[in-house]
């Protein structure tokens, strides 16, 4: 499968991600998910709930925070597709935490951010036990 997702979309996980440094921020990706892609109709950040001595290399979303994303988007025709990450000073890759806390059907992005802003946009998803590279196609 690919992830479908604006560059003006990509932008702004990229600026979440900024904006939260050097902390990890996070969200939910909203849309459609086909047999043969992710399409991403909106991005909704959310508050990183962890821990604060955590937030640095974990994220948290509240529960109560993914229902009501997920009751709102089901009542607009549309579904939770994935979630979004920032990985400050770490490559756009996932962690060990990331694939324990992975679930499947999902897709998951990561951008790694530093002091001077975000560098690399990735998306995976999980396949069996492994993240899997998720090819981004640009729909603008």
């Amino acid at each position: 499968m690919r992830l479908e997702i604006a560059q003006s979309q990509i932008a702004e996980i990229a600026q979440t991600g900024v904006k939260a440094f050097p902390e990890e921020a996070c969200g939910l990706l909203i849309g459609r998910i086909t047999d043969r892609a992710w399409h991403v109709e909106s991005v909704i950040p959310a508050e990183n709930i962890a821990a604060a001595s955590e937030r640095h290399h974990r994220y948290t979303i509240d529960p109560k925070v993914f229902l009501h994303t997920q009751r709102t988007a089901e009542a607009a025709g549309l579904e939770v597709v994935g979630f979004f990450h920032s990985h400050p000073n770490h490559p756009a890759t996932p962690s060990t935490f990331d694939r324990e806390r992975a679930w499947g059907s999902y897709v998951y992005v990561i951008v790694h951010v530093t002091p001077n802003g975000a560098q690399e946009t990735t998306a995976w998803e999980l396949v069996g036990e492994a993240m899997t590279p998720v090819k981004i196609d640009d729909l603008t």
